[in-house]
């Protein structure tokens, strides 16, 4: 019989496996269960390294601020939108150049090697979008923004945008990749 791992939620309905004693578990696979759930069963070692890499994320997720996304929080949808682009540009700006961004290293380079890891990082891209294209539609609602991009259009845009510039900033050492995202984004917004 498969033991049954206790789950941390991370973000809305995207959870990870923890021990007992709050730690994570090793080792374990993670894997997609739909609907931006990610489950986990044990596995043979050393698989666990799998966890490391998921958890990793999980925590330069909670990093990215999503949580400034969705739910109750000060402020208009479009200040909300503001406030997220302006902590992504700020986090980019401290640490893209130098070490890239987790979820493009890990999009990049783990997808042939591990599909739990590719699983996790699309989970959590598709988490980032559907929050954001939700902001935009509560924007364009209040009539803060008027475009006529679909909402998740324009939301799958501007993570892409981020994370290609993420990318570019890691390959160039340069913070311009960034700085650029920052000024188009504005003006699409506007």
């Amino acid at each position: 019989m498969e033991e049954r791992l206790p789950v941390e939620l991370v973000g809305d309905g995207v959870q990870v496996p923890v021990g007992g004693d709050g730690q994570g578990v090793d080792p374990v696979e993670v894997v997609a269960l739909g609907d931006g759930l990610v489950g986990a069963v044990r596995v043979p070692a050393p698989d666990g390294v799998v966890f490391l890499a998921v958890e990793a994320l999980r925590r330069y997720v909670d990093n990215i601020g999503l949580e400034s996304l969705a739910g109750p929080t000060v402020g208009s949808p479009r200040e909300r939108i503001e406030k997220h682009l302006a902590h992504i540009v700020a986090l980019g700006l401290a640490v893209f150049a130098e070490r890239g961004c987790l979820m493009a290293n890990l999009a990049g380079e783990v997808p042939a090697h591990s599909p739990v890891v590719a699983s996790a990082v699309g989970a959590y891209l598709d988490d980032w979008v559907a929050k954001l294209a939700a902001l935009i539609d509560e924007a364009k609602e209040a009539g803060e923004l008027t475009t006529g991009i679909s909402s998740r259009d324009l939301a799958e845009l501007i993570v892409d945008a981020f994370e290609g510039g993420a990318v570019k900033a890691k390959a160039t050492s340069s913070v311009e990749p960034i700085l650029r995202f920052q000024r188009t984004v504005a003006q699409l917004l506007h």
